[in-house]
């Protein structure tokens, strides 16, 4: 028997559990479907997000962030108001930037709960298996949706089967989280400690998140072994708690992000920041953009496309951006030379433009980007 909702998410990620709350607080009958059986688990994610502030400076046209981005006390495990940018000769460069870091189990799970608050329903341990027009097939019987929203990750099963692109250059991440007090200073490492990409170490409450990220192709002597190298240089303590490891797409948004009934959202749809991996508030943003529309159309109509017109004109300038400012970058990390004097050149034109800008004396070049290279990094 199938089953009919307005809205059907496919992945109750940050993308998909925004998009549901939208749908559903717009009137439309909607539903999440999860594959896991645990929201949020497992965690693959440095689970870093920029505070409400900064994400409000970088986008200044973007409208009621404050109902996305305000956290709960709850799910913060760490206020992070610095970040040391670190060379492959050990340089450093402090930029003053208010961050924090959560518990990505505890804010998925947020999440889910403000959809199922809206009046979404959602349905774990529920796996996408095909889609024919209006009707997906799961592990647990087919579902028929006015409206179809992937949020199902960078390598989506949703996109494939609807014959849409998927997301390109996907750098594969892996990390550790280790117990003990590391401060409140993220750390992001460039140069052959992460060849093409970067390390970081992101404090938490009592633990931190060591991991790396590289260019495909450019750790031949493995992603374990960079880390385990990384981690005997950076860690105070070799207790590891967890080990988790995935992709994220750097290759920009896909060409088309809605095709019949379909919108992709978050990393399916490459919505991350080029310049650094971060997903999440691009995610949300988006997702929130896709509930909306879906509940337009089901409502009175809307064409589903203004999803598309609507999240590029919202943050396609900054995305484009983050591409550019990547692949500028791309040439410096050839070489830790190249790269050690890159960052010595703009390291303090940047920390400069920043504290500029922070007294609001400089405008930003387009909508809130930042201005140079290395501001982009965070």
């Amino acid at each position: 028997m199938t089953r009919r909702v307005d809205v059907l998410v496919v992945g109750a990620g940050p993308a998909g559990s925004t998009a549901a709350r939208y749908a559903a607080q717009g009137g439309a009958k909607t539903l999440i479907i999860e594959k896991k059986r645990d929201v949020g688990v497992p965690v693959v994610c440095g689970e870093y997000l920029p505070h409400l502030q900064e994400l409000q400076a970088m986008l200044p046209q973007e409208p009621r962030l404050e109902e996305l981005f305000t956290i709960p006390d709850a799910t913060i495990a760490r206020r992070l108001p610095r970040i040391d940018l670190v060379s492959p000769m050990g340089e450093r460069y402090r930029l003053d930037f208010q961050g924090l870091s959560v518990e990505r189990i505890l804010f998925d799970r947020h999440l889910a709960i403000q959809a199922l608050d809206a009046g979404a329903e959602l349905m774990v341990d529920t796996e996408f298996k095909d889609i024919r027009g209006h009707t997906v097939t799961t592990t647990r019987g087919d579902i028929e949706a006015r409206a179809i929203i992937a949020c199902d990750g960078p390598i989506s099963h949703v996109a494939l089967r609807a014959g849409m692109e998927r997301p390109t250059d996907l750098y594969p991440c892996v990390a550790y989280e280790v117990a003990g007090d590391y401060g409140d200073t993220v750390e992001l490492w460039f140069g052959s400690v992460a060849p093409g990409g970067y390390a970081w170490v992101i404090p938490k409450r009592e633990s931190c998140n060591i991991g790396l990220g590289v260019a495909p192709g450019t750790a031949p002597e493995g992603l374990r072994q960079l880390l385990s190298d990384f981690i005997a240089k950076t860690a105070r303590q070799n207790l590891g708690v967890f080990f988790t490891s995935g992709v994220v797409p750097m290759g920009g948004p896909v060409p088309r992000t809605v095709q019949g009934p379909v919108m992709l959202a978050g990393d399916a749809a490459g919505h991350v920041m080029a310049t650094n991996g971060g997903g999440i508030p691009t995610a949300m943003m988006c997702g929130r953009i896709a509930g909306q529309v879906a509940a337009q159309h089901t409502r009175d109509g809307t064409p589903l496309t203004e999803y598309e017109r609507r999240w590029r004109e919202s943050l396609g300038p900054l995305l484009q951006y983050c591409i550019q400012t990547k692949k500028l970058a791309d040439f410096a990390f050839k070489s830790d030379i190249a790269l050690e004097l890159a960052m010595r050149v703009m390291g303090i034109s940047e920390i400069i433009a920043h504290k500029i800008r922070r007294d609001g004396l400089m405008g930003r070049a387009i909508k809130g980007a930042p201005l140079t290279g290395i501001q982009g990094f965070v």
